[in-house]
């Protein structure tokens, strides 16, 4: 694949593409072909297959395949890619058939089931869970009790983690025991103590939707690859 050398060092993590060009410029890059030394100059165009390309005399490795996968991850899965005990269930365990070293982006916790998204893109990742993003996270809330008016206004009103007020962008009923409810960022178990604030026992937690990309039709443990038009939804 041929690929300009600023982008080549950009998408290793050596600097921005406007970065890349004083890297060029400083004589900390060298490009072997065909086993010699090619000179290096802005704007060089490389072969990504077969040139390899030196940054202050370490070789960068080509890069493996990027991958994107939706999963619906089931109940009883954690978000890491280390087990802490021998029968830790982790998430990556029902990918068996995959090489590459892929994580989750963002977590859910282990009691939390639904739509999660993993690849092994750094920029992808960083641009799905970064705040400025405002990207729309949706839950499906059971609860074993009966939602009244004042466990609404109690979640609507929000919560202080972490010494920052939260609050859910969106909060609809959908029946007795069962809500829906959107937020954006996502601190750390915030539809949990949402509802322990507003006095409501989660019964169970689902996550059915991450900006335009829905959980639906993935059977629980279940996960597909992103379309290009559905990995693109995230990185406009």
């Amino acid at each position: 694949m041929k690929e300009r050398i600023n982008k080549f060092l950009a998408s290793h993590g050596i600097s921005s593409r406007r970065e890349a060009d004083k890297i060029i410029e400083s004589g900390n890059i060298k490009v072997l072909r065909s086993g010699k030394t090619i000179k290096v100059e802005l704007g060089i165009i490389i072969d990504t297959a077969t040139d390899k390309v030196y940054f202050k005399n370490k070789l960068l490795q080509h890069k493996e395949k990027l991958l994107y996968f939706k999963l619906n991850k089931p109940i009883g899965y954690i978000c890491s890619s280390k087990r802490t005990t021998k029968n830790q269930k982790i998430c990556l365990d029902l990918f068996p058939n995959i090489k590459e070293r892929i994580y989750t982006v963002g977590r859910l916790d282990k009691e939390t089931s639904g739509l999660l998204l993993l690849t092994n893109d750094g920029n992808f990742s960083k641009s799905v869970i970064h705040p400025s993003s405002n990207i729309q996270k949706e839950y499906l809330v059971t609860t074993t009790h009966t939602i009244k008016k004042h466990h609404i206004a109690s979640i609507k009103e929000g919560i202080i983690i972490d010494g920052v007020k939260v609050t859910p962008f969106c909060v609809k009923v959908l029946s007795k025991k069962q809500l829906s409810i959107v937020i954006y960022e996502g601190k750390n178990r915030e539809i949990r103590r949402l509802m322990t604030k507003a006095s409501l026992q989660i019964d169970s937690l689902k996550r059915i939707r991450i900006g335009n990309l829905l959980l639906k039709p993935l059977l629980p443990g279940e996960f597909l690859s992103l379309t290009q038009e559905e990995k693109a939804t995230f990185t406009k």
